[in-house]
């Protein structure tokens, strides 16, 4: 056990350290016993470096979370009626909550929570792999806990639940399967895999805003398509919407070569949009509803959905680069990345990516003050002349400044 306590501390990074040494330092005080618990100890073992903890303390933490970011100049939000807080500083965040057990009255409902011994708030957990905690204060301070032997689990590599009625509780704990297995390289037990195909319809008792929480916790991981890969065998992305399923393209996920990466969100959209490709705008629609997607989100779905209709556009064998544009103008790029990457090899993604990389940032060499100057009227047809003026230099039908002038003065001419 003192080797395991060992390698668990020397996980946590350099930027945790002080904070949680504060933290500690008010328990004390209080007399209250503190757990590392959950992933950071499962990522400990595992040899990483921890950056965000999850803690559990015997008693309510609000107070000592506050007093601790008071010292060292952090940040705190504070959950008292939930008993729980959140510490954030330079390259730290630490969650921690009162030790609880929890009681689901109905499945898919949020759990009724009671104050608890750390013994039950583990056997409350999703995984063997995440119900273990080492003490970091108190009587018990460097003792490893592991009531269901969530270290030979780690050791083989399974994902194992608790208890046989796991899922019926809490669904989400589907998508957790999927994301961990992924993540980790592990496979799902065998009884557990069972429970959670014959469960995997409690999907329907989960909320729409629940169900899009989740599944872009998926899609901002690294291994996002072999999650959804699973959740697909496993009949979870049926669940969520009969519509959906999963696209070769976002199983072996790769961008195409950019000038920059894309930020991670601009991925996560991607990615989303890749789940939408082989939509109708109308099932689109009842995704976007299924999931309460937000604006963006959406926007991004629906027009992944014209995949099919853009790909006959873009298609046609003589289309000028300035129809190009005007085609795929004010579609999110997003969009139009998990488009280009379904349609890989055609005349239609090859058009796509010279709109991306080119084409939408041709301008003319005459700016708007230089169109009104000229005596082009002010309102729409500044926005007119201005359209002419870069479909012209799309096209190469103009190529320098005087060509433009021609071309506006014949714009004047014939208004």
């Amino acid at each position: 056990m003192p080797n395991f306590s060992a390698k668990i501390l020397a996980a946590i990074s350099s930027g945790c350290r002080d904070a949680l040494e504060r933290l500690l330092q008010k328990a004390e005080e209080k007399q209250m016993t503190v757990y590392l618990v959950g992933g950071c100890v499962r990522d400990a073992l595992l040899g990483g470096v921890v950056g965000e903890l999850d803690l559990a303390a015997v008693g309510e933490p609000v107070e000592i979370a506050k007093a601790a970011a008071k010292d060292i100049g952090a940040q705190v939000v504070a959950h008292a009626a939930f008993k729980t807080a959140t510490i954030g500083s330079a390259g730290c965040r630490m969650d921690i909550a009162m030790a609880r057990r929890e009681t689901y009255y109905r499945p898919g409902a949020l759990p009724s929570v009671h104050p608890a011994g750390i013994e039950q708030d583990l056997l409350r957990r999703d995984f063997t792999v995440n119900a273990m905690a080492l003490a970091l204060s108190g009587p018990q301070t460097g003792e490893f806990l592991d009531p269901v032997r969530g270290l030979a689990d780690l050791r083989r590599g399974v994902i194992r639940v608790l208890h046989e009625g796991s899922f019926i509780d809490d669904a989400t704990r589907i998508f957790r399967a999927a994301r961990y297995a992924a993540r980790l390289g592990f496979r799902v037990e065998r009884r557990t895999l069972s429970w959670l195909k014959r469960d995997v319809r409690y999907l329907q008792t989960i909320t729409p805003e629940r169900l899009r929480y989740d599944l872009l916790r998926i899609l901002e991981e690294e291994n996002a398509g072999a999650a959804l890969t699973m959740l697909s065998q496993w009949g979870a992305l049926e669940q969520m919407h009969p519509s959906l399923s999963i696209s070769p393209a976002l199983e072996t996920f790769a961008l195409p070569s950019r000038k920059t990466d894309p930020q991670p969100e601009a991925v996560l959209l991607i990615r989303l949009a890749l789940l939408a490709v082989r939509l109708s705008p109308s099932e689109a629609d009842a995704v976007s509803e299924r999931l309460a997607l937000s604006r963006r989100e959406r926007e991004v779905v629906e027009a992944a959905a014209q995949a099919v209709i853009l790909e006959s556009r873009l298609s046609l064998t003589e289309m000028l680069p300035s129809q190009v544009a005007e085609e795929l103008a004010g579609i999110p790029e997003e969009a139009l990345l998990a488009i280009e990457i379904t349609m890989t090899g055609t005349v239609a993604a090859e058009r796509i990516r010279h709109f991306l990389n080119v084409s939408r940032y041709v301008k003319p060499a005459l700016s708007g003050s230089d169109l009104l100057t000229l005596g082009v009227p002010q309102g729409p047809a500044v926005g007119e002349a201005a359209r002419l003026l870069k479909g012209a230099r799309l096209d190469g039908r103009v190529t320098t400044r005087e060509e433009e002038l021609a071309l506006v003065e014949d714009f004047l001419t014939k208004r």
